[in-house]
């Protein structure tokens, strides 16, 4: 009986080992459950958290860019030049010609043209801002002055255009600009003047 209690011994120890691993594995395997389970909800929360921020900052800088888009809209100097190219346009009664005409003759410029210190500023400001691209237009659609070189002349048969002028502005959804590399977003303001009628920028 002698060789045999140790031989006991040894299978009450290896047995209560094996017994003690498995209760310690069991409830390792319930902490690093309930450890995953607090840590992944600690991780969504600051997620929220971040993603809430995030959507304030961009809330934030686009009505910045809104109050900017529209403090230009009403800069006297536009406004004199939307006003002076509307006049200049009705007396060279460009608005009887069809967009069709109108694109071939300024197809070289883009523009009627005005203030070349204005013109300066529009091309300086898009390098200084985070406009990509400043343009505006008088009371009939036609390009006034850019900062680069648009795609067409004539305005007027854009839906941008018309809703900014029926509504005082006009918000594009967001697209890719893969020449930029960025989200680009457009946004059209209403250039008012009481003695004509309203143009766009």
């Amino acid at each position: 009986m002698a060789s045999r209690a140790p031989q006991l011994r040894q299978t009450y120890v290896l047995t209560g080992a094996v017994v003690a691993l498995v209760v310690v594995a069991g409830f390792a395997l319930l902490a690093s459950r309930r450890v995953t389970t607090i840590v992944e909800r600690q991780a969504n929360e600051r997620g929220k958290d971040v993603a809430r921020h995030a959507a304030s900052l961009v809330s934030l800088y686009m009505r910045e860019r809104h109050r900017e888009a529209e403090a230009l809209a009403r800069s006297p100097a536009l406004v004199q030049a939307a006003v002076e190219a509307s006049q200049r346009a009705l007396s060279q009664h460009l608005p009887q010609l069809d967009i069709g005409t109108l694109e071939r003759s300024f197809s070289q410029r883009r523009v009627l043209g005005g203030d070349p210190d204005l013109a300066v500023y529009l091309r300086d400001y898009t390098k200084r801002s985070d406009f990509a691209e400043l343009f505006f237009t008088e009371s009939h659609g036609y390009n006034v002055l850019a900062s680069n070189r648009t795609s067409d002349f004539v305005q007027s048969d854009e839906e941008w255009w018309q809703r900014a002028m029926a509504d005082g502005v006009y918000e594009g959804a967001a697209r890719y600009d893969s020449s930029a590399a960025a989200v680009a977003l457009e946004y059209d303001v209403a250039i008012r003047s009481l003695p004509l009628r309203a143009a766009a920028l």
